[in-house]
Parts: C-alpha cells; sequence; structure tokens
C-alpha cells in the first residue's frame, strides 16, 4: 500500500534542514559576536558586569560619573581627613604622674593690668577638681617676691630642679596670657581671654602637656536701632565693664576650656574618683 503523504514528508524534511542551517548560522554569530568581546563577562543583569562594561568602554569612567566628579570626591576626602585632630600624646605626663602643681603667675601680652591676677586666681579650682593638690597661689607669689623676683618675667626663669628642691612640687604650670580685656569698636563690645598653657616636670624639666583655652564674645552696646541710641548705650557698659571687669568671667572659662578639652586636656590626678577608670 502506497504512503499516502510522501510530499508532506519531504517537506517537514526540507524544514528540519532550514532549521538546523539556522541554528548553525546563529551559532556562528554568536561565536563571532564572543570572539569580538574577548573575555568580557556576559550581561546576565547584574550591575558589576554594567560598571566593568563602562571601565572597559570609556577607561575612566564609572557607571555615569566623569572624571571630574571623581576628583572632587577625593579631595573632599582628604580635607575632611585632614581636618581630623591627633590625639594628645601623654606618653611624657603618664610616666611622671605629678600628684602636686605648682602654678607661677602668668605672663600677659597684653596691657590689661589686671589679667595676670585674674588668671590666677581663676586656675586652682579647675586643677583641685582634675584630682591635684594646688600649691596655695598667693603664697607662692608672694614667697617668690620676697626672694627677689618681683615680676611674672623672673618667675619663670627660675630652673624647675630648684623648684622642687625648694617646695617639693611634682610639676610647674606656666601660664601666657595672650589676649585679656574689652575693646570697643564703634558700638561694639568684644571680651575675650585667651591663653596658653605648659606643664614641666619638675625634677626633669621636660615637657608633660601644654594646650590652650579662649572665651570670646561680642555685644551690642543697644537694642536701639539709633544711632544715637547705641551710641549711648556703648558708653554706659563701657563705664560698667571698666568697673567690673567683664573679662574675668571669660579668664575662668578659657582657663576650664584648656585643662578640660576632650582628647587634649589635662588627665586626672590621684585625688579624682575616675583617676583609676582612666583608659590610656
Amino acid at each position: 500500500m502506497k504512503a499516502k503523504f510522501p510530499k508532506k514528508t519531504m517537506n517537514n524534511t526540507n524544514s528540519d534542514n532550514k532549521v538546523d542551517q539556522g541554528a548553525t548560522d546563529g551559532d556562528a554569530e554568536t561565536s563571532s559576536l564572543k570572539a569580538a568581546q574577548g573575555d568580557r563577562p556576559s550581561n546576565d543583569g547584574i550591575r558589576s558586569n554594567w560598571i566593568w562594561y563602562n571601565v572597559c568602554e570609556s577607561g575612566f569612567r564609572i557607571g555615569s560619573l566623569e572624571p571630574l566628579q571623581i576628583m572632587m570626591g577625593f579631595l573632599g576626602f582628604f580635607v575632611l581627613l585632614s581636618c581630623s585632630t591627633p590625639p594628645y600624646n601623654y606618653s611624657n605626663f603618664k610616666s611622671a604622674r605629678p600628684k602636686s602643681i605648682l602654678v607661677l603667675p602668668p605672663l600677659s601680652k597684653s596691657t590689661d593690668m589686671k589679667s595676670s591676677l585674674s588668671c590666677l586666681s581663676t586656675i586652682t579650682q579647675p586643677l583641685a577638681e582634675l584630682g591635684y593638690y594646688v600649691f596655695p597661689v598667693a603664697v607662692v607669689e608672694e614667697f617668690l617676691k620676697n626672694n627677689g623676683m618681683p615680676t611674672p618675667g623672673e618667675m619663670h626663669q627660675i630652673s624647675p630642679k630648684k623648684v622642687h628642691d625648694i617646695l617639693g612640687a611634682d610639676a610647674i604650670l606656666y601660664i601666657t596670657i595672650e589676649q585679656y580685656g574689652s575693646k570697643y569698636v564703634v558700638v561694639t563690645q568684644n571680651n575675650s581671654a585667651v591663653l596658653k598653657g605648659k606643664l614641666i616636670d619638675a625634677r626633669t624639666g621636660l615637657l608633660l602637656w601644654d594646650g590652650s583655652g579662649a572665651s570670646v564674645d561680642s555685644q551690642s552696646g543697644s537694642n536701639n536701632n539709633s544711632l544715637a541710641g547705641m551710641l549711648v548705650g556703648a558708653a554706659i557698659s563701657q563705664v560698667i565693664n571698666s568697673t567690673f571687669d567683664a573679662s574675668y568671667q571669660h579668664c575662668q572659662m578659657a582657663n576650664g576650656t584648656m585643662l578640660s578639652t576632650p582628647e587634649h586636656g589635662l588627665l586626672y590626678g590621684p585625688r579624682n574618683k575616675h583617676f583609676k577608670s582612666e583608659k590610656f
């Protein structure tokens, strides 16, 4: 019995041959594309492949970022890094571990005659609160004056070893007043106190610690918007501040800032409850 559909079977065979030929051509095209792309990873939808493609195609481009944007980003990072303050090196202080501190009368670069006494009278409390025995500042000043050193400049020239031998102090605190007093600019009043200090080992003369502190404010002479009212207010403020020394409280705050600045202030002394728990 003859086959009923011989022509249809032959057509199927021809169709299969065409499909096989198309597949072969597709494989050849794919192979050519892969050969042209080299070792580039296939685009499987992963973000990293997209970034890799952009890097390979443009050389210096990551995603949609331009070279200038990348450079500005690195520049900002290094600026922030340079602004960070490294912690203070307390190695000499830890080795000496002073228990008592003698404060010499401060040197003053200000023309205000009250600056040295104001600073000296406000330094004992913050030192004592940190846990140190502080030699009475008035007694020390009088003792040095009676022994031929009438000015702070001459007192600062004493050998630390000699101070230790005579008075028995473990460390000596030297303070310099960079700025103190009230200044008037038309109708504005500026009160300030800027200090620098250094702690010296009385036995060896080594620097144990140094720091600085400042307290500054600016006030208007009057809330009146008229020029005459502001001038009158400024004149009244000048008379009051000259009588009561407005910078005295700023000197007190500057002393506290100098001694207690985080990661740069003076470490706790043996009479403070935090002395043993302090991390070094």
